[in-house]
């Protein structure tokens, strides 16, 4: 299990309380027109505690077609040790406050 490091810390651990404050964020955001045909192939969203950051990642996360993708790819920083590359990582399950999230292996194999 990847633990949720920052639940608590940089966003509630409650699952309803979190509920709330992204879709506030999502709410007040703004849609923007994509081309028809046209879909988004990537978003960098902040990195930062979501008092600081909530309202930029509700604009880009807003204009997402969920029903578009079959595979989300998060990728971050690493705080904790140089890396000259990527790491994959190895547990099964990404945890977060509103449910595990199974990790993809065979992805993970392919881009090994």
């Amino acid at each position: 299990m990847r633990k949720a490091a920052h639940a608590g810390s940089w966003y509630t651990e409650n699952p309803k309380e979190l509920d709330n404050e992204l879709s506030g964020y999502m709410a007040a955001a703004k849609k923007f027109e994509i081309p028809e045909g046209s879909k988004i192939k990537g978003l960098i969203g902040p990195h930062a505690g979501f008092y600081f950051s909530g309202p930029t990642a509700g604009w880009g996360y807003i204009n997402l077609d969920k029903n578009a993708y079959k595979r989300v790819f998060l990728l971050g920083p690493s705080h904790k040790a140089y890396l000259s590359g990527c790491a994959l990582t190895k547990a099964r399950f990404y945890e977060t406050p509103f449910g595990n999230l199974e990790i993809d292996h065979e992805i993970n194999a392919q881009l090994n």
